[in-house]
Order: structure tokens, then C-alpha cells, then sequence
């Protein structure tokens, strides 16, 4: 018996013997993206977009399929539409609580329910325009627009009647007052005539030409009651067709969800093609990364290699030009990408900066220029904002082998904004946590979804392994760590485990417990307390001195601070007024000369400025703590203008400690030759 069939999870068989001894099986992928089912049993179905939120299915009802989820190599949910009258949310269901409560449906069956379900629509439409057309032509034969206008002439005549009433009340009151003031007016015509008769007189004129038309007060009352009558129909007539009109509009929409689905067959049905050509897109992003197609290497300083028993390191964290130069050299708050020359300047003569950014000899770190935003002024036009902010934000490379350093620059776009060189342990569980900040199971529809999600992170990580992996058989960039047969095994997890450390000094689930100190600004903040006349201040931000000195603010154009001056040596703070400040040498300038003086700055009071930590009282730190905070990496994230002061404050205190070092020994051979220290 020959028999043809291709039979997937879930399928519909059209089998049709025949007299030749052969069976031919028809078998259609009905559990396919694109494909309608009828829902057989009553059930309920997850909202993709609202997790918890559960929709009703309703029993007869069919649903467009329009994605599988996937996991271990089996469909783990299915996603589809709601049904039009509902909109076209997606909803999702596992997949044995789909095949137990859903049916495949033909596209013959599905094409006529959704036609005839789009004809009951249109013939609501219809029905409501042809209320509309006999509103508009004849509004009494409609029971609806007679209900209206009967209430509205209803109001009316009540409104009406209650007018009438008045007016005959008024009518009343003004003929008994006309008469007492006939009365009043008769008896004091004799001396003076009687002005009634010509006010009278006169009133008759201007009446004349509508008597003539025979207009009574009655014929007016009955014009106004039939201007009012007319308009309360006219009224009621349009706030009919007014509701009709929205009522057609609402009606109308239900179309747009139909249409839509037919919309979403096509792009359902060519979703696995769709898949596949970004698959095999991804495979070419990452084989650029390994053939080096997508990377530019550009090298910084060259040397002796490191040993070859030296294991690669990967440093978890991403660092930033900005905060590591700032330890060894002044860096401003305008440092930006434009200025990376001074970096890889310092990074090929300061050793110490190299140790610091790559502290194993054979070593790799993500870098960034800065992660602050940069005040370019309201003069820079949008894009160039941009421009400058994607540039500021662009990730690259530093490799380290031995005394041998590159950078590595690469256009895949995942590289470009990556947060770190591998993942933590959050970034591991993110993926699967729900918007509650629970844990996702297999049996929440969410759970497909969140697998893509996971795949999508673990390639964004792959592909970096991937670029090392090409600069390592292209460029021998890391140098001899491995015997050369293992070459093949560089993305294997067990050549991983042997041959790579993984730093993770950005995961807080694996760092050990920190030290109980206060941040920088609490121990500068702490430090300055001790403030008080005599004490010596450190100045490291001269940019900050304008703020607290009212002289300098008014006289900026002519005043420049030295500042040689303020390196040197530190200031005495001196008491004014109550309060504490400093004189500051600055420079005048003149048209052709300059003189130096002194500015006044505040240490406190209404003039000084708290928020910016321009100075240090030295009175009460020790070098072992300026130390601490100038090489704390964590400590540097929030500003880098307070290392300023910092290192000014060390500079300070080493030459302080090395002009007192001859005398601290004398006093200590001393005191020991006296016995008075053991």
C-alpha cells in the first residue's frame, strides 16, 4: 500500500480509498500561523498584552492563529486573534489547552462565517441609513423620532402654559396699576392739561401699520407658539439623526477589526519565511563580527605579550574614558567623544591608567567615552545633539595583551549601546519574570515570549564571543593562551571554562559585602564640618568659584582666577561677618596690563554653594581616605568634578607628609631613644 501523508502535531486527513488497492491520506498543517479554529468548548484565553487578564471564548467562535511559541524544539503555546466583534487583540493559550478546546476550521468555512458575519454588520449599517433617509424625509413615520418630537411639544405646551399664566397675571397687575395712575393723573389735569391723551396718541402711531395688517396679541401668541413648535420638531428631528449618525459610525468600526484579520493572514502565513530570513540575517551580522567584516582594529600601544599561562580575561563592566582618566589627570565636565585623543594619549604613557582600565595582563573591557549628558547649549541644532549623544554612548573594545593594547570598534548595532561584556545573574532571570515579579512556569502562556526574549540576550552576548573569536584566529590579538589544536574549540564551553576568566564586577548577586563607608559627597560633606577660621581649603574646580563670589560674578569679563596659584597650596579660611571664606588670587586684566588681587569667596553663608563640592577642609582627612574615593570606580559614577578637589587635597598631603618626613623620623628616634615609645 502506497501511502502519501505529512502528518504535524495537530492535522486534518481526508482519507479516500480507492479500487486500486491504494489509500490516498490528504493531511493539511492545520497548527500553522494563518490558519482559522473554532472554539468546540467554552474556554479561556490569556490577553498577551495584560498578563492575568483572561478572555471568554465563545463557543462557535473561530480565531486566526498567527504565531507559534516554541520551546525545546516543541510548540510550547500558540498566539491568535480575537475574535473582530471584540477588536484584534492577541490572546495565547498552551498548547494542550488549545487542541482541547479548539477545532481546525477550512478556509472554505472560515471564508463564509466571515462573510456572512461582515454582511450581519452591513446590514446594521444599511438599516441605520434608512432610519437616517425617513428621519430626513417624513420624521413622524418613524415611532422613534414621533416619540421625541410628542415629548418636546409636550415641554412646550407645559412651557407654555406656564408663559400664559404669567402673562395673564401681569396683564392684571399692570391694568390696576394703569388706573390708579388714571386716578392720580385726572385729578391734577384741570390746572395742567391731561398728558395722558397725547402719550396715548402717540402710542397709536407707531401701531398703525401692524392694526392695518389686522395683527391681534392673539395672532402674535399664536405666531411665537408655532415658531416654537416648529423648532422643538426640527430639534427633536436632529438629535435623532445625530444619534443615528453616531450609532452608523460605531457600526462602521466593527468592519475595521475584519479587515484587519485579513491583513494578518498573509503576514501569519509568511511568518516562517519572515523567521528564517532573519535567522539566516543574524547568521551573516554574526559572521561579519568573525570574518572581521563589521570591525575595525585600531592599535594603541604594541610590546612585549603576556605569558602564555596567563588566562583571557573578560571584566564584566563597561567603563568610561571620562571617569578612569579623571584619576590621573584633570578632566573637565565638557569631556566628550571629540576629546579621546587626550585618553588614548595618557593610556600609551600612564601604565597606571592601563593597570586600572585592564588590570590582567591578557584582558578585555567594554569601554564608553561618558555616560553623563553633556550641556551643549541651546545653540546646537537637534541633530547634532543626537549626533553627539550617539557618540558619547558608543561602546568599543579595549584588548590588552601583555604591554600590547587595541581597540576594537564594531557596527553591530546589539554591540554599539551593550550594557556589559556578558550577563549577570538578573539579567539571566529578567526575561522570565512576570510583570507581578513572579516567576514565569510552563505553564504561563508568557513563557514562549520570554524564551524569545532569552534567545534574543543570549545571541546579543554569543555575538561578542563570536568577535573575540575572530580577532583570535584573524589577528592573534590576544597573544599564546591555548595549545593550537584547541583553536577549533574556542566558542565550546569547556575551552571557556579552562582557558577564560570571567570577572563579573558588575553583578551584585556575586559581589562580596563593601566596606562600611559613607559615599564621597557624605565624607566630603563630613570633612568640611570641621570647618571653622584657620582651617586650610582645598580648591580643586576653579570653574565653581564665580558662584560664591559676587565679585567675581560681576567683574567676569576682567577677572581670570590664577590657577597656579590655587595647585600650589591651599587657602586659610578667614571669619567675615559670621561667616567663613577665602581669598582667592586672581588676575585683572587691563586694556594693556594686569595686576593681581584677591576675591572673596564663601565657604558659608547666603553667597557659598552647597550643592557643588568645590572645596575640602583638610583639617580632619587623611591620605589613606583621599586615596580610597580617588580609585573607588563606584564612587565616580555619579560626577567626576569632585576628583578635582581630590586629587588636589593628595598632591597637598604627599608633599605635606614628604616635608614632614625628616622631622616625623627625628621625633620618633627620639622618642624611642627616651624610652618614651617602646
Amino acid at each position: 500500500m502506497n501511502q502519501i501523508a505529512r502528518i504535524p502535531t495537530s492535522q486534518q486527513l481526508d482519507v479516500e480509498p480507492h479500487n486500486d488497492g491504494f489509500v490516498r491520506i490528504e493531511a493539511v498543517n492545520t497548527l500553522a500561523p494563518g490558519v482559522y479554529w473554532r472554539v468546540k468548548k467554552e474556554a479561556q484565553a490569556e490577553q498577551i498584552r495584560y498578563t492575568n487578564y483572561m478572555r471568554t471564548l465563545n463557543v462557535g467562535d473561530l480565531h486566526l492563529v498567527v504565531d507559534l511559541k516554541e520551546f525545546d524544539g516543541a510548540i510550547h503555546s500558540v498566539l491568535f486573534l480575537d475574535h473582530p466583534r471584540h477588536g484584534n487583540s492577541q490572546l495565547g493559550m498552551i498548547l494542550a489547552d488549545f487542541l482541547e478546546h479548539l477545532e481546525p476550521a477550512t478556509d472554505h468555512d472560515a471564508a463564509a462565517v466571515r462573510a456572512r458575519e461582515q454582511a450581519d454588520v452591513m446590514g446594521q449599517v444599511q438599516a441605520i441609513q434608512d432610519e437616517i433617509a425617513v428621519a430626513e424625509r417624513d420624521p413622524l413615520a418613524l415611532p422613534g423620532v414621533k416619540e421625541k418630537i410628542e415629548k418636546a411639544l409636550a415641554d412646550l405646551e407645559r412651557k407654555e402654559e406656564v408663559a400664559i399664566r404669567k402673562e395673564v397675571q401681569d396683564v392684571e397687575t399692570r391694568q390696576a396699576d394703569l388706573r390708579r395712575i388714571h386716578r392720580r393723573a385726572a385729578r391734577r389735569s384741570e390746572a395742567k392739561g391731561n398728558p395722558l391723551a397725547v402719550r396715548s396718541a402717540t402710542i397709536s402711531d407707531r401701531l398703525s401699520t401692524m392694526i392695518n395688517e389686522g395683527v391681534s396679541a392673539d395672532g402674535v401668541r399664536e405666531l411665537t407658539y408655532e415658531a416654537k413648535r416648529r423648532t422643538a420638531m426640527a430639534t427633536a428631528t436632529a438629535d435623532y439623526i445625530q444619534h443615528h449618525a453616531e450609532r452608523l459610525v460605531e457600526t462602521l468600526k466593527k468592519l475595521s477589526p475584519y479587515l484587519n484579520e485579513k491583513s494578518q493572514i498573509a503576514i501569519a502565513r509568511s511568518r516562517k519565511a519572515i523567521q528564517q530570513v532573519d535567522e539566516l540575517s543574524k547568521g551573516i551580522s554574526s559572521l561579519n563580527l568573525y570574518t572581521g567584516a563589521s570591525v575595525d582594529v585600531v592599535t594603541v600601544t604594541e610590546g612585549k605579550a603576556a605569558p602564555t599561562e596567563e588566562p583571557l580575561t573578560l571584566m564584566q563592566a563597561k567603563t568610561y574614558m571620562d571617569e578612569e582618566l579623571a584619576v590621573w589627570c584633570d578632566v573637565s565636565e565638557s569631556f566628550d567623544w571629540t576629546s579621546q585623543p587626550e585618553f588614548f594619549s595618557a593610556l600609551r604613557t600612564n601604565t597606571s591608567l592601563r593597570d586600572q582600565i585592564l588590570p590582567r595582563p591578557r584582558c578585555v573591557v567594554t569601554m564608553a567615552v561618558t555616560r553623563r549628558s553633556i550641556q551643549y547649549g541651546s545653540q546646537m541644532s537637534p541633530f547634532a545633539l543626537i549626533q553627539n549623544e550617539l557618540a558619547n554612548k558608543l561602546v568599543f573594545l579595549l584588548v590588552r595583551n601583555g604591554e600590547n593594547v587595541h581597540a576594537v570598534y564594531s557596527t553591530e548595532a546589539s554591540h554599539e549601546a551593550a550594557a556589559r561584556l556578558f550577563p549577570t545573574q538578573e539579567d539571566l532571570k529578567a526575561p522570565f519574570r512576570g510583570m507581578d515579579g513572579s516567576q514565569l512556569s510552563l505553564r504561563d502562556v508568557a513563557f514562549g515570549s520570554a524564551v524569545g526574549d532569552f534567545e534574543d540576550m543570549a545571541l546579543h552576548y554569543r555575538r561578542f564571543l563570536i568577535l573575540l573569536c575572530g580577532l583570535d584566529h584573524r589577528e592573534k590579538l590576544f597573544g599564546e593562551f591555548y595549545p593550537p589544536e584547541q583553536t577549533v574549540n574556542f566558542m565550546s564551553l569547556p575551552f571557556q571554562e579552562r582557558y577564560f576568566q570571567f570577572v563579573a564586577n558588575d553583578d551584585p548577586a556575586t559581589a562580596l559585602p563593601a566596606a562600611d563607608r559613607p559615599s564621597a559627597m557624605d565624607w566630603m560633606k563630613e570633612a568640611n564640618r570641621a570647618l571653622r577660621s584657620g582651617s586650610r581649603v582645598i580648591v580643586g574646580n576653579p570653574g565653581a568659584l564665580e558662584s560664591v563670589s559676587p565679585g567675581l560674578k560681576r567683574q567676569s569679563a576682567s577677572l581670570a582666577v590664577n590657577r597656579d596659584a590655587l595647585r600650589s597650596a591651599p587657602l586659610i579660611a578667614v571669619k567675615r561677618d559670621g561667616d567663613l571664606c577665602i581669598q582667592v588670587p586672581v588676575t585683572k586684566r587691563h586694556w594693556n596690563s594686569s595686576d593681581t588681587t584677591l576675591a572673596t569667596c564663601w565657604l558659608t553663608g547666603p553667597e557659598s554653594n552647597d550643592n557643588t563640592p568645590w572645596f575640602l577642609c583638610v583639617d580632619r582627612v587623611s591620605l589613606s581616605d583621599v586615596r580610597h574615593y580617588i580609585h573607588h570606580r563606584p564612587s565616580r559614577v555619579r560626577s567626576i568634578s569632585w576628583l578635582l578637589t581630590l586629587r588636589r587635597v593628595e598632591h597637598i598631603l604627599e608633599s605635606d607628609a614628604a616635608a614632614e618626613a625628616e622631622l616625623r623620623a627625628y621625633l620618633k628616634k627620639t622618642a624611642l631613644e627616651a624610652r618614651v615609645l617602646a
